[in-house]
Order: C-alpha cells, then structure tokens, then sequence
C-alpha cells in the first residue's frame, strides 16, 4: 500500500511517514502543495493524507485535482485538521474528501481512524 502525505511542517511530516510505513505503507511525503498532484499521479496512492495547508480552499482544490487522476479515484483522502468538529464538516466531505481527523492525533489514534475509513489499507 502506498501513501503520499502532504504537511508544510516537516516534523510532523516525518512523524506521519513514519507512523505510516509502521502501519505497512509506502510513504511518500511532500512539503509542498504544488508538488503532491504531481507525486499522486506518479505513485498512484491507496491513500493521501493532506495536513497542514495555507487555506482550506487550498485543500479543496487539492482533492478536485487527485479525483480527476485516471486511477486515483478510489484512493482514501484524509484531512488533518485543528478543527474539533472537523469530521462532522460538510467541507469536508463536499471537497470530496473520506475524512477529517482532528489534530493533535497519536499514531495509534491515526491508524484507528484510517482502519475505520478503510479497513482494508490497513494490516
């Protein structure tokens, strides 16, 4: 399984690469926004989790750009968001993004969430 992984914050994109490849995936991190289109097409990823970003059109824009990919169309995308009520946001699941966990997030709580997304990405 493989994911690309986008934070602006290079600490936390190390720790979510790492949380991830420990759960069995490929990671592919990218620090920044104009790159993770491209990286998506080039990996084809069963997930993509997309952090820290400048805005939340941002993000939007971002997940229209991966479902348009030939192949990327049932690739899980998750936001990581401050926003307590985040996974209850119409944003995000009108974005045509599967999820939004809130963070801080431990890897355990991280995994948990992907496995209940998408039980079958994770071992």
């Amino acid at each position: 399984m493989k994911a690309v992984i986008l934070d602006l914050e290079e600490d936390i994109l190390e720790l979510l690469a790492y949380t991830l490849e420990k759960a069995g995936f490929e990671a592919v991190p990218v620090d920044e926004e104009a790159q993770l289109v491209s990286l998506a097409s080039i990996h084809t990823p069963d997930l993509v989790l997309i952090g820290n970003c400048s805005a939340p059109e941002v993000r939007t824009e971002l997940v229209q750009a991966l479902r348009a990919l030939p192949g990327l169309s049932g690739t899980i995308i998750i936001f990581l968001s401050t926003d307590p009520l985040c996974d209850g946001d119409p944003m995000c699941h009108k974005s045509g993004a599967d999820g939004c966990i809130q963070t801080p997030v431990t890897p355990r709580e991280l995994i948990c969430y992907i496995r209940e997304i998408a039980p079958a990405l994770v071992r």
